[in-house]
């Protein structure tokens, strides 16, 4: 069976445990898709935001996934600091179990913004999963 559906949740596991991460945000401060109404920064919301098959002759497809990971902070510095600390947890990652092979993970863009009263990093990622 393959697993690249469930990619953020192999995600979310690596930033709980990036302990310097952990001491700058709370575990229920991570979450997918959308932070709940009310949520108070900092946090950060986990996104996947393409997932494409690629077939082969063999009949053993690899997956390429893409998704997003938002830091939203009350200032500009804390912001990147968390952002700094996702990033070391993430970039080249990978995983081999007998659930899922994730290939290095591999930082593609950063955008950062001012909205709704929070400054925002997005960093997005792509690895091929199998």
């Amino acid at each position: 069976m393959d697993n690249s559906l469930l990619i953020l949740q192999y995600i979310k596991n690596i930033l709980q445990q990036h302990e310097n991460l952990m001491s700058l945000i709370t575990e229920d401060k991570i979450c997918t898709v959308v932070a709940p109404t009310n949520t108070r920064t900092p946090f950060i919301v986990l996104k996947r935001t393409n997932l494409m098959t690629n077939y082969t002759k063999d009949r053993y497809p690899s997956n390429t996934v893409s998704f997003s990971i938002t830091i939203i902070g009350d200032s500009y510095n804390e912001m990147i600091e968390i952002a700094n600390n996702v990033r070391d947890a993430v970039e080249n990652y990978y995983l081999q179990d007998e659930n899922i092979f994730i290939h290095p993970i591999s930082l593609t863009s950063a955008y950062e913004d001012f909205n709704d009263d929070g400054f925002v990093e997005q960093l997005s990622f792509e690895t091929s999963i199998r």
